[in-house]
């Protein structure tokens, strides 16, 4: 048992896990390839942020890239009245650096599609 009264997994399972995870890595890395991609858009959220302090909310949508070890800022693009909206975006592996540059563009799309 862990230090939260779950099972540990096995050395098994979790090699099992590594595996999957390269595996899963590297069908994104072979799409992005095949298609073009260097920026990956998704929602941030299922919905605005909740209120109040107690949570921030599910982090269900960020769960695919921080498996895959992708960076993926979120950018706050709008407002669902007084709570914000945002989107990931995700970059490719070691794309750290390179992601703050595409969130003007983003940011620009945004709001002209608002228009």
């Amino acid at each position: 048992m862990d230090s939260h009264g779950r099972d540990a997994a096995t050395a098994e399972e979790y090699e099992r896990a590594v595996r999957e995870r390269e595996a899963f890595r590297g069908r994104i890395a072979s799409a992005a390839s095949a298609h073009g991609v260097d920026l990956w858009i998704t929602p941030g959220a299922t919905g605005p942020a909740p209120r109040g302090l107690a949570t921030t909310g599910s982090s269900v949508m960020c769960l695919p890239w921080s498996h895959a070890g992708l960076p993926s800022p979120c950018v706050r693009t709008r407002r669902a009245g007084r709570l914000p909206m945002g989107l990931h975006l995700v970059g490719g592996r070691g794309a750290d650096e390179r992601l703050p540059a595409w969130a003007p563009a983003v940011e620009a799309a945004v709001e002209a599609g608002r228009g």
